[in-house]
C-alpha cells in the first residue's frame, strides 16, 4: 500500500557531551526495525524494502549533515568508509548533497575501505621511517626502509 511509498531510516539524536561541548550526534537505527519488520510480515517485496531502507539511510545521513553545518561552516562533505562500496548508498548521498550544494569528496584510486585505512598506514610507518634515517642515519635504519618501501 501507501505505506511503501515512504522511506524507513535510523533517527537522529545527540549524545551525551562534556558541558560547554555541542552534543554529537548520533544515528539511531532502532526505529526502522519494527518497520522493516513490519513489512517482511506483510509480505512486501524484499527490493521495496531495500529501496526504502537506503531511502531512509540517505535522508538521514543529509540530515544530520545539515544540522552539522548549522554549527560548522563547511560545504564538502567526504564520502568514505566501507560502507561506501554500496553504489546506491555513496551515488543517493552524493545525488542528495550536491543538491543542497555540497560539494562531494570520493574514492577514485584508493578503496573506501580497509584497503585504504591500510595503505594509510603504509604511508605513515614509511614517513616515519625516512624521518629516522634523515634524524639517525645508518645502514640497517636504510636497508629496512628501502625492504619496507620496495615491498
Amino acid at each position: 500500500g501507501a505505506r511503501c511509498c515512504i522511506s524507513m531510516g535510523p533517527e537522529i539524536h545527540p549524545a551525551p557531551s562534556a558541558p560547554n561541548h555541542p552534543a554529537p550526534l548520533v544515528l539511531d537505527a532502532a526505529p526502522m526495525w519494527p518497520a522493516l519488520l513490519g513489512d517482511l510480515q506483510q509480505g512486501v517485496s524484499r527490493e521495496m524494502i531495500a529501496t526504502r531502507f537506503h531511502a531512509g539511510l540517505i535522508n538521514a545521513i543529509l540530515a544530520m549533515t545539515e544540522q552539522l553545518a548549522q554549527h560548522y561552516a563547511f560545504d564538502t562533505v567526504a564520502l568514505s568508509g566501507g560502507c561506501m562500496q554500496n553504489a546506491i548508498l555513496l551515488q543517493g548521498l552524493e545525488l542528495a548533497l550536491q543538491a543542497r550544494q555540497y560539494r562531494c569528496l570520493t574514492h577514485a584510486l584508493v578503496p573506501a575501505n580497509d584497503g585504504g585505512i591500510a595503505l594509510g598506514q603504509a604511508v605513515v610507518a614509511a614517513a616515519r621511517l625516512i624521518q629516522t634515517n634523515l634524524n639517525h642515519p645508518s645502514s640497517t635504519t636504510h636497508q629496512k626502509t628501502e625492504e619496507i618501501i620496495c615491498a
